[in-house]
């Protein structure tokens, strides 16, 4: 029987695979197009070719915290769905134009409206049930317990000062598997401890950490999760 996530998840993957694919297979098509639409000059075609491919993801860059917003305020599926439709319109249009610089408008336009992807991803994130979400076990981890700690912390006491009052010890929250932990230190005060048998090898910690001082190195023996069970 499939539960109401996975088939969330199924329609999420179905919608961004074929948005990923339909939107971005136009693309190697592009120099071709500019040269029906009468630019002859082999530089010009790199140019704007170039330039129209460009455009839309530094655009959807600098959309996508608005866009977040938005998502959190009204709902991410009515984002998604925003995202498509306005996509379906931006392609069609460009079955019109008769000018190069229309292709570059419209694709500044795209990534205007774009940003389904990250909003796709949290959407599956959100509808995984908490349970399966949280329980590593699933993840199949294997760490021999005698092997090196693979999560090189450069300076822990950062961790017990500065990371407290500024960030409030975010570790403890972006490592879906509960690998960092502040405990008390015995002394009134509060330390760093790293469970890194529970790691999930997601690397999350060394891309979020504020003061790049998580360092993350594959285990000894290649040991890790394995995700069948998921």
């Amino acid at each position: 029987m499939t539960h109401s996530w996975q088939r969330n998840l199924f329609a999420v993957t179905a919608a961004s695979f074929v948005g990923f694919t339909g939107f971005t297979l136009v693309m190697p098509f592009l120099p071709l197009y500019f040269q029906q639409l009468g630019v002859t000059d082999v530089g010009a075609i790199a140019i704007w070719s170039g330039l129209s491919l460009g455009v839309t993801p530094a655009i959807t860059a600098i959309m996508a915290p608005l866009w977040g917003r938005l998502a959190d305020r009204y709902g991410r599926k009515i984002m998604v769905e925003r995202s498509l439709v306005s996509f379906v319109f931006v392609m069609a249009s460009m079955a019109i134009v008769t000018e190069a610089w229309h292709v570059f408008a419209l694709r500044a336009v795209q990534g205007l409206f774009a940003g389904y992807g990250a909003l796709t991803l949290t959407m599956a994130a959100d509808s995984a049930p908490r349970d399966r979400m949280a329980a590593v076990y699933l993840a199949g981890n294997v760490h021999e317990e005698d092997q090196p700690v693979h999560l090189k912390v450069a300076d822990t006491s950062i961790c017990a000062g500065r990371c407290i009052e500024e960030y409030g010890n975010p570790c403890e929250r972006f490592c879906p598997a509960g690998v960092y932990e502040m405990v008390d230190d015995g002394a009134g005060g509060r330390r760093l401890q790293i469970n890194a048998a529970n790691c999930v090898h997601c690397k999350a910690c060394d891309i979020k950490d504020p003061y790049r001082i998580i360092t993350w190195v594959p285990p000894e023996g290649g040991s890790g999760p394995s995700y069948q069970n998921m």
